[in-house]
């Protein structure tokens, strides 16, 4: 089972790395923790999977010692609810717009008195054998709750969005961003990199987490020097490409003429 949630590394102080999981596996889920991974984020929003899937791979997380977290899709309240009933113990949504959307989120993922939490007594409160109550409070003091800014208007709101209780943390997106702005992919681009950098300076103004995406090292060299404790290094299906793909050439490389 997991040693520490995901919040409690972050008070800490400890520098904690995600992989987003794109190939639907539990196998692959044990590989990323096996790998030394603290988090891993279950995409539910670009790949194609079914809720019983999304279940198993949070037992899977749940088993190597790993923190799941689910990048939800559009259709909030439904897959909300639901990933965090399975025993998610975080969730990212994607294209957070407004301080109205953000409210919205956290009155689905957090129980009262800080949001409307649908109650449900299934597999986290061990189906009773934890007070429900007791269960609630568990809930609302380990469940993160992350806002994903990829446009230029989400990135107008964040200083509304940044004061909305219950959002615990801000993930930059900055490849939708780069598109927002005309440049799509030019992730690295000095107008992305500024917005980046606007919306780090933004959640620490009201104390919320940042997590990066550095798409190179001297990105997080520079963003581990402005104390940002959180990473997420890409997907699993780019790593294994990459990996694969530079093996067979290298391979290939010594064949004789």
């Amino acid at each position: 089972m997991i040693a520490l949630s995901l919040k409690e590394k972050l008070q800490q102080n400890q520098v904690v790395y995600g992989l987003f999981n794109s190939i639907p596996n539990p196998l692959v889920i044990e590989m990323i923790a096996a790998s030394g991974y603290d988090f891993v984020i279950i995409d539910a929003e670009h790949t194609a999977i079914n809720d019983e899937t999304i279940e198993h791979l949070i037992r899977a997380a749940e088993t190597a010692g790993i923190t799941p977290i689910v990048r939800v899709s559009q259709a909030i309240e439904r897959d909300i609810i639901k990933v965090l009933d399975m025993g998610a113990r975080g969730i990212i949504v994607p294209h957070v717009e407004s301080k109205a959307r953000a409210e919205e989120i956290v009155r689905l993922s957090r129980y009262y008195p800080e949001g409307m939490r649908s109650l449900n007594g299934g597999r986290m409160p061990k189906f009773g054998e934890t007070p429900l109550t007791t269960y609630m409070v568990e809930a609302n003091e380990s469940i993160v709750v992350i806002a994903m800014i990829e446009s230029q208007q989400g990135l107008d709101a964040l200083e509304e969005i940044a004061q909305v209780d219950g959002i615990d943390m801000i993930i930059e997106g900055a490849a939708d961003l780069s598109q927002s702005f005309g440049i799509p992919w030019q992730t690295t681009s000095d107008v992305v990199e500024q917005a980046t950098q606007r919306m780090f300076d933004i959640t620490q103004r009201h104390h919320k987490g940042f997590i990066a995406l550095p798409r190179e090292k001297a990105q997080h060299v520079a963003w581990q020097g402005k104390g940002v404790q959180a990473f997420v290094l890409g997907d699993d299906r780019g790593k294994f490409y990459r990996h694969l793909k530079q093996e067979l050439a290298s391979f290939k490389g010594g064949e004789r003429a």
